[in-house]
């Protein structure tokens, strides 16, 4: 039943790529008198006095309860398996008491998942463990060391602490490392420990999306052990963070994707570092550069409406009836004409990379024709194809910035021509005047 719980751990959670079995036979007698011993504890401290503690005898050799008696434990080895072969009795020996921190005793950690993941597997994934079993009765709760020094008194102390516990009844205590629950325990009855089998494990994680087991150079694991495949799901995941609502979901506001399991930030250089997942390291790289991008454009939107408000504002002061209108209509003439716009949301833009049938980088991802800005559903190319806007010599959907900046340059003057011939005479001055450094850059004249 014991082998059972080492084989369904492993089976669940690594492959076993070899293994070696240690004979134990010259250590069950020691192992069978370390358990009397126990029980004869318990027993003395039963029939002296009653009143310390409310114990029952341990249970039997053999008992449905015994079981429950007995921890898995194990430890890292950094021998191969062929030196292990040649001297097994030296491997066996590293159960056997030593000096620790809790005075004499053999120091494992429990063999749990939680525990196998914390330790340093090699570049290929792979980790030697030698895996034991430790009887335990009475376990004493977490305390401070007996020692935190080296030298002999304290050793001595640290000696007698420790048989003060087992004759207390306690056979064992439990180990924290930085505060968190116990992971190791400290054995303290010479023969409690067996050691069963050397193995080499080669770790599978579960994917947090697909639930398939991988191995870990198969995919992202974050540091707090939550693993994403490379097959399947991490491009899905990225692509999921790039929709609407993401922020702050899957995604923090300056673009970098979080673990779908924690907050924890995933880390482009560990991406960049795996050469076949290129595809993954780009899509992270422009999902950074989009969300980036998509900020400043808020921000300088905002900044924008600040600014507009302002002028806006000392507009409203100018006495003049002529040069007021005249300023009214060159915050127009700015912001519905010289500024190319999304259709549907009203954002600026002003990136052209050769195709004529534009997305909006917002988050309304409209499509639309960069000739006529004419809103065109997801999807512009269709009517790029056949736009009465787009000049001759330009065939399917690309063209050259050149013919782009020309096309609005004309498109522009136009509009700010018709627009200016609409004023009186005397706002037509005060307008030609005051749009001269507007307009100067674009290219554009009213004469």
């Amino acid at each position: 039943m014991l082998q059972e719980r080492v084989n369904n751990l492993l089976r669940n959670w690594s492959d076993v790529e070899e293994r070696i079995e240690l004979d134990i036979r010259p250590l069950i007698d020691q192992h069978i008198q370390g358990r009397i011993s126990i029980a004869r504890t318990i027993h003395d401290i039963m029939s002296k006095d009653d009143k310390i503690e409310t114990l029952l005898p341990p249970p039997s050799i053999g008992s449905l309860d015994d079981n429950n008696n007995y921890h898995l434990v194990f430890r890292v080895t950094e021998k191969t398996l062929s030196a292990i072969e040649d001297d097994k009795n030296k491997e066996i020996g590293m159960y056997r008491k030593g000096p620790t921190v809790y005075g004499p005793g053999v120091r494992l950690e429990l063999f749990t998942k939680d525990n196998l993941a914390h330790c340093d597997f090699s570049s290929e994934g792979t980790l030697q463990i030698s895996i034991g079993l430790a009887y335990f009765y009475r376990i004493k709760t977490i305390t401070p060391p007996f020692r935190v020094t080296e030298d002999k008194a304290a050793k001595k102390r640290a000696s007698a602490t420790s048989m003060k516990m087992v004759k207390s009844g306690y056979d064992c205590i439990e180990v924290s490392l930085d505060d968190t629950e116990a992971s190791e325990h400290v054995y303290w009855v010479p023969g409690t420990v067996v050691p069963l089998e050397i193995v080499t494990i080669k770790k599978r994680l579960q994917c947090s999306i697909c639930m398939e087991k991988f191995f870990e150079t198969e995919g992202y694991n974050c540091e707090n052990h939550h693993f994403i495949c490379w097959e399947s799901c991490f491009e899905g995941y990225i692509q999921s963070a790039s929709e609407p609502g993401a922020i702050g979901r899957s995604i923090d506001t300056d673009g970098n994707l979080k673990c779908p399991e924690c907050n924890e930030l995933i880390d482009l250089q560990r991406v960049a570092n795996h050469a076949n997942e290129g595809n993954s390291f780009n899509a992270l790289v422009e999902l950074k550069l989009k969300i980036n991008s998509e900020k400043a454009l808020k921000a300088g939107l905002e900044e924008q409406e600040k600014r507009l408000k302002a002028e806006f504002d000392r507009i409203q002061r100018i006495t003049d009836v002529n040069e007021k209108e005249a300023m009214l209509t060159r915050m127009s003439i700015i912001e519905d004409i010289l500024t190319l716009k999304c259709p549907a949301c009203k954002n600026a833009f002003n990136d052209f990379d050769g195709c004529f049938a534009l997305t909006c980088n917002a988050h309304c991802r409209a499509g639309f024709c960069a000739w006529c800005l004419a809103h065109c559903g997801n999807d512009a190319h269709a009517h790029v194809l056949q736009c009465p806007h787009k000049p001759g010599h330009v065939q399917g959907y690309h063209g050259t910035k050149q013919d782009f900046d020309e096309h609005h340059r004309i498109r522009r003057e136009r509009m700010v021509r018709e627009q200016v011939s609409q004023k009186s005479p005397e706002v037509r001055v005060i307008l030609k005047r005051v749009l001269i450094p507007d307009l100067r850059d674009l290219g554009i004249t009213l004469e």
